[in-house]
């Protein structure tokens, strides 16, 4: 899958576009984007850890 990024500085916001015909756009402030990074990296650290045992 393709990914890029365009940033807006004077609105203070990023724009990350995903798929060959941009078929996912997702336009955040940077607060916000911020967030959604925290979050991604928790769900990275949840996947890359061992599970409970049963």
């Amino acid at each position: 899958m393709s990914v890029r990024c365009e940033v807006d500085r004077q609105n203070d916001r990023a724009t990350l576009l995903f798929g060959s015909q941009e078929d996912y756009v997702l336009s955040l402030e940077s607060t916000s984007l911020a967030e959604v990074l925290s979050l991604g990296q928790r769900a990275l650290n949840e996947l890359e850890s061992e599970p409970a045992p049963c």
